[in-house]
C-alpha cells in the first residue's frame, strides 16, 4: 500500500497511525518517511502520530532486543520521533491539527514550534527523566502564532526539591480552549492569554512523596487569581459558565467548582498535598 501511494503521488489529507517509529525490525520509520517524501503532503492538514507503540508488541521489551547497551528505549524512540518531525515540516508546512505523545526535549520542541499554521494541538504524555522547564513552554506557545486550542497531558518528575520548578506561567495571545485538566505535578503561577474563552483545569493528580506545605514553604497560586490577572475574556470554567461579574469575587457556584481544580490552601482544604 505504502508503494502505491508513492507511485500514484497521492495527495495525503489526514495522516493517523500507531506504531513504534524507532523499531529496527518493523522499520515503520522508515517506511513512513519515504512514503512522506513520495506523496504530496502540501494539503496535509490534520496528524494523529501515537509514535511510541506498536500495539501487537510489548511496551517495554528488553533493550538487548534492539537498543545498543549505551541507549536507553526512550532515547532511541525519541531519535526516531524527531527525524519524522524534520520530514514533516519540510513536506506538511501547512499542517492545522496535532494530536501526539511529546518527550519535551529541546530539539523537539524546537521542531513542533516550525508548525507555524497550527491551529489546535494536543499534547499527549511521554517518558520524560525531569521537570518540564519553564523555558521550553514559553518556546512552543510563543512559537505557535496561530494556536487557538491547546490541550497538554502531562506528569512532571515530582520531588520535594523540585516544587518551585512545578508552577508555570502560560501566555499566549492566540489560544481561546486550553485543557491542561490531565496534568501532574503542574500549578499555574500566572497567565496572559487575553483570548482565552474556556479553560479545563483540574487539581493535579500526586504521584509522589507526602508533601507537608507548611514544612516546604510550597503555596500554590489560587486558580481564581490567575484566571482573574491572566484571562480577562474567560467565559466557562470546566463545566460552569462565569458570570459577567465573576472577576469582582467568589460566587458561591464558582467556588465549589474550584474546589475541584485548586490546589491553593483556601480550595484544597488539606495540610497536605497527596
Amino acid at each position: 500500500y505504502a508503494r502505491y501511494l508513492r507511485s500514484v503521488k497521492a495527495s495525503v489529507k489526514h495522516l493517523r497511525f500507531q506504531f513504534d517509529l524507532g523499531h529496527p525490525e518493523d522499520q515503520f520509520g522508515k517506511m513512513l518517511i519515504n512514503v512522506l517524501r513520495g506523496v504530496n503532503c502540501r494539503n496535509l492538514v490534520a496528524l494523529d502520530a501515537m509514535w511510541s507503540q506498536t500495539l501487537c508488541r510489548p511496551l517495554m521489551p528488553h533493550p538487548s532486543d534492539y537498543f545498543p547497551p549505551y541507549e536507553s528505549p526512550p532515547l532511541g524512540k525519541v531519535k526516531a520521533f524527531q527525524e519524522f518531525l524534520k520530514v514533516l515540516v519540510a513536506a506538511a508546512p501547512n499542517l492545522r491539527q496535532a494530536m501526539l505523545p511529546f518527550d519535551w526535549s529541546f530539539e523537539s520542541t524546537s521542531l513542533l514550534t516550525q508548525f507555524r499554521y497550527l491551529t489546535e494541538l494536543h499534547l499527549k504524555y511521554y517518558w520524560i527523566f525531569s521537570v518540564l522547564s519553564q523555558e521550553q513552554l514559553t518556546a512552543l506557545l510563543k512559537g505557535l502564532t496561530h494556536l487557538k486550542k491547546f490541550t497538554l497531558q502531562l506528569r512532571n518528575r515530582i520531588t520535594p526539591g523540585s516544587l518551585h520548578e512545578l508552577q508555570y506561567t502560560m501566555e499566549s495571545k492566540s489560544i481561546q480552549l486550553l485543557d491542561i485538566s490531565g496534568c501532574q505535578g503542574f500549578f499555574l503561577r500566572g497567565m496572559n492569554m487575553p483570548q482565552l474563552q474556556r479553560i479545563w483545569v483540574s487539581r493535579p493528580r500526586w504521584s509522589g512523596p507526602l508533601i507537608i506545605l507548611n514544612e516546604h514553604s510550597f503555596i500554590p497560586r489560587c486558580v481564581y487569581y490567575v484566571l482573574v490577572e491572566g484571562a480577562p475574556a474567560l467565559k466557562v470554567i470546566n463545566s460552569y459558565r462565569l458570570e459577567e461579574n465573576w472577576t469582582r469575587g467568589l460566587s458561591g457556584e464558582l467556588h465549589r467548582t474550584l474546589r475541584h481544580a485548586c490546589s491553593c490552601q483556601k480550595h484544597l482544604n488539606s495540610w497536605a498535598l497527596m
